[in-house]
């Protein structure tokens, strides 16, 4: 079922968000927090949060087709993923809205029950849950890809899994109580984040290096913290008021979202920015639950306090705090995740459980177009990677507005986001898809990408691998000539930053292919005896500074042939040769 673009009405005055600022927090200043630099604007605070009367253009319908129930959407780019119950269990689907028209595919194929999923860009995270121990397990995969686990621990129950940048955390309780973990999926580091005795910490989420929870005191209280990462510096979100009980927290940039209830009896959404150290609340008639961060957009859950009237979704600017909310009059809206300017949700109008999507844009504003600039091809430094330096000055913005560009990819600095118009990060070895979102405080623009190959120095040492790719004897005579049945010596060194890596330094080379005319060779059947260097037959074995493989051709024919040999930076250097 879809709904028309249409206007948004103004807020009704008794819809009009009261926005209060609270009195300054302490300093944050020992959390170190690098890596996600600032990303609103201090003018608009500091001037009292002087509202723009925006007007917002809105477009909705459900995705999913099936009567059984689809729930717990995360939605990250052109890819939703979320917990479907149509084979009689729990099993991951994903949406790309980027096919037209949408299909609902299944992720997850086990007969064990796999939910709570979250997405960054395209890595998705979940919770396997075990029939017979019913202990969860935190996996991570992607589109196509295979599922492994972040972290295993046969021990622990694992829950609630997040993703924002390289760090997966989730809830675990291997330490007798309720902690939170995280893994960074580039370094492989796994590392406890909470260490307050008698307490339960929950609900995490992350962006960057920033995590944050929520802390279950033994006393009764609670409230949201925010560790660092790498640094396990902490500090709590101080109660506004005594009887506020914080919950179910959500980073996006520089914004901290979560639950709160300092009216008695009509919890709020309240939200605090760090650069700013100031609190603010939305003050909204009905209960307002389940704030979630993209950028400078929230969105939320909005529960009447009548329970006759339905549940809907709202979204707000958080320069402005205007409120704009997907109104259905005989069904409810609820357990919203938002990215860009979409929001992924799920609605009962059909009698069922089906996830929608809200697409919004800001009329009279046009969104950024972001340009990552052209791939590049680097050579690298040492065996971890290179310094690469990354460049958003191609991205335009129609109205000239100031822009935040943030960065997401597989580098070290911010956790896997960085921001700025050209920040240098390091990359590793081999190809890596680096992300840019240029924001305008109105809306972000469409994800523009890069791809960096960092790559060794690979030559050869004789024939026919003389230059990686070049089918010519060193004298110009053509391809390297061998009597059939014969070993061939391949031979090659591999180099970063003038220096020569051997086996300490880096996995071995391999052959990955044969051909014989542009027709495949069975390799199995060349290869004989124990695998090298612990590999299955196909690996070179390292000789002081250079690396040597001997390819056997007993069993071939007379003809023109091509070895094809895969270095660890993941190119593939094609060779010729011609057996007699």
């Amino acid at each position: 079922m879809s709904h028309p673009l249409h206007r948004s009405r103004p807020p009704r005055s008794e819809d009009t968000p009261r926005p209060r600022r609270r009195a300054a927090l302490p300093s944050a200043a020992g959390l170190a927090l690098s890596g996600v630099l600032v990303l609103l604007a201090g003018a608009w605070f500091a001037s009292g949060l002087q509202a723009r009367d925006l007007i917002v253009l809105n477009f909705s319908r459900l995705l999913t087709t099936d009567g059984a129930w689809q729930i717990d959407p995360a939605i990250s780019g052109d890819l939703i993923v979320f917990t479907d119950l149509r084979n009689g269990q729990e099993d991951l689907y994903v949406i790309d809205l980027s096919r037209d028209p949408v299909v609902e595919e299944r992720l997850t194929e086990t007969p064990e029950d796999e939910g709570q999923a979250d997405i960054f860009d395209d890595v998705i995270v979940y919770t396997r849950v075990d029939r017979d121990s019913g202990r969860g397990q935190v996996m991570v995969t992607s589109i196509g890809g295979t599922a492994r686990p972040v972290a295993p621990d046969p021990g622990s129950d694992q829950r609630g899994p997040a993703i924002g940048g390289n760090v997966v955390v989730w809830e675990d309780d291997r330490d007798g109580n309720g902690e939170i973990y995280g893994h960074d999926l580039l370094t492989g580091e796994t590392k406890r984040l909470t260490f307050t005795p008698g307490a339960e910490e929950v609900e995490p989420s992350v962006s960057g290096c920033r995590v944050a929870y929520s802390r279950l005191s033994a006393d009764g209280t609670c409230g949201v913290v925010v560790t660092d990462f790498r640094t396990l510096e902490s500090f709590a979100i101080p109660h506004a008021q005594s009887a506020t009980c914080y919950g179910r927290p959500d980073l996006g940039g520089n914004v901290l979202a979560y639950d709160g209830s300092p009216r008695p009896g009509n919890p709020d959404v309240l939200f605090y920015l760090f650069d700013e150290d100031a609190e603010t609340l939305i003050e909204l008639p009905a209960i307002q639950r389940n704030a979630r961060v993209s950028g400078h957009w929230l969105s939320a859950e909005k529960v009447p306090l009548n329970p006759a009237i339905p549940s809907n979704v709202k979204i707000y600017n958080v320069p402005n705090l205007f409120p704009w909310e997907l109104q259905f009059p005989d069904s409810n809206q609820t357990s919203n995740d938002i990215d860009g300017t979409r929001v992924a949700y799920v609605s009962d109008e059909r009698g069922n459980k089906d996830i929608g999507l809200w697409t919004f844009e800001v009329d009279d504003n046009t969104h950024p177009q972001a340009d990552a600039g052209p791939d590049q091809r680097v050579s690298c430094e040492t065996p971890a990677g290179a310094r690469v330096d990354l460049s958003a000055i191609g991205t335009i913005d129609a109205e000239g507005d100031p822009l935040v560009y943030t960065w997401t990819g597989p580098f070290p600095e911010g956790c896997g986001v960085v921001q700025g118009i050209n920040p240098s990060v390091h990359l590793p070895l081999g190809r890596s898809v680096i992300r840019l979102v240029a924001d305008d405080t109105m809306e972000p623009s469409p994800r523009a990408r890069v791809e960096v190959r960092v790559v060794l120095k690979v030559e050869g040492l004789a024939p026919p691998l003389v230059t990686p790719g070049a089918f010519q004897h060193p004298s110009g005579r053509g391809r390297q000539v061998y009597r059939a049945g014969s070993a061939i010596p391949l031979r090659l060194r591999m180099s970063c930053g003038g220096s020569a890596l051997g086996g300490a330094d880096i996995a071995p080379p391999r052959v990955v292919a044969l051909e014989r005319s542009g027709q495949p060779v069975d390799l199995a059947s060349l290869i004989h005896g124990p695998a090298r260097s612990g590999g299955d037959g196909m690996e070179f074995r390292a000789t002081g500074p250079a690396w040597t493989f001997v390819l056997p051709t007993r069993g071939l024919e007379a003809g023109d042939y091509t070895v094809t040999i895969g270095t660890p930076d993941g190119e593939r250097h094609p060779a010729g040769f011609t057996l007699r």
